[in-house]
C-alpha cells in the first residue's frame, strides 16, 4: 500500500521487474535451470560436479548411475 491522504485512501504501488539474461541460469517459474554437459564416460559411469550458484555458494551435483539423454534432474 502507498501513502494515505486525508482526502483519499491508500494509493497503490506498481513496479516493473526486468530480468537480465544470465549466461548459465534460466528462470522457469520459481526455479532456476542450468545446463550441465557430461562426457560419455560421466553419463555411463556416474559423476560428481560442482556448480557455482548466483550468490557464490557451490552446489554439488552427483549421480551414481547411468544418465539417460535429455534427463532433467532436480539436484
Amino acid at each position: 500500500m502507498g501513502n494515505e491522504y486525508d482526502s483519499m485512501g491508500a494509493s497503490d504501488i506498481s513496479f516493473i521487474v526486468v530480468e537480465i539474461p544470465h549466461p548459465r541460469f534460466k528462470r522457469e517459474g520459481d526455479n532456476l535451470r542450468a545446463v550441465v554437459e557430461l562426457t560419455l564416460k560421466e553419463a555411463l559411469l556416474g559423476f560428481e560436479k560442482t556448480l557455482d550458484h548466483l550468490d557464490g555458494h557451490q552446489v554439488t551435483l552427483k549421480r551414481d548411475y547411468v544418465t539417460q539423454p535429455g534427463t532433467n534432474s532436480n539436484f
